[in-house]
């Protein structure tokens, strides 16, 4: 039972990373990228920075912990960020 919770959380998880990627990207595309859009992926961790927009849904981090590894990759992403 748990693991079809973890399975389905998972999931849900990498829906919203899709949705939020789709969006961002689909900002970031118009003429000159006026907001600053940057979208990053590190595996399955995506790194979302939106410098005209100044909102934690849009500048987060997502997927942290959905791969074996993910932590590892913090300097990276703070780099990111930086």
């Amino acid at each position: 039972m748990q693991a079809v919770f973890h399975e389905r959380a998972v999931r849900v998880e990498e829906a919203e990373i899709r949705a939020v990627a789709s969006r961002l990207t689909a900002i970031g595309e118009q003429e000159g990228n006026p907001h600053g859009v940057q979208v990053r992926r590190f595996g399955r961790v995506h790194a979302f920075l939106v410098k005209g927009i100044p909102d934690l849904y849009f500048n987060s981090v997502r997927g942290l912990g959905l791969e074996e590894g993910s932590e590892e990759r913090i300097d990276e992403i703070l780099d990111f960020y930086a």
